[in-house]
């Protein structure tokens, strides 16, 4: 089997051309984005990193699936690609132990439908 086939192969791919990039910064016990409106269909590259200690980035569908994931590390930038299939609510978690207030590190964050009607979700 070859790891090219894996979800993983472009994690660290350079920056898709048309991309949307949103600048993620982890930090206990919060993520900060540079931007937070997504669409069905929107290619979006995550940038994160973290402003003290390692986190870790866990994208979750709306079934509480973990559809993607990097790590968030201070001093340093990972990137990861994805384009959200369907409208509704995800999260974005912790993966990494960051200390006392850990479970509380998460995030929504609203994908909305081609054509922007909120109804739909």
């Amino acid at each position: 089997m070859s790891l090219s086939k894996l979800p993983y192969h472009n994690q660290h791919a350079l920056a898709i051309e048309h991309a949307k990039v949103v600048e993620v910064t982890g930090l206990q016990y919060a993520w900060e984005f540079s931007d937070e409106n997504f669409t069905v269909g929107e290619e979006i590259q995550f940038r994160v990193t973290s402003k003290d200690v390692t986190h870790g980035f866990g994208i979750y569908n709306p079934d509480l699936q973990l559809i993607a994931q990097t790590q968030a590390m201070p001093e340093y930038t990972n990137t990861v690609a994805i384009t959200f299939d369907e409208p509704g609510t995800y999260k974005i978690l912790c993966l990494e132990y960051c200390s006392v207030g850990h479970h509380v590190m998460m995030k929504d964050i609203i994908v909305k439908p081609k054509g922007g009607n909120d109804n739909d979700n």
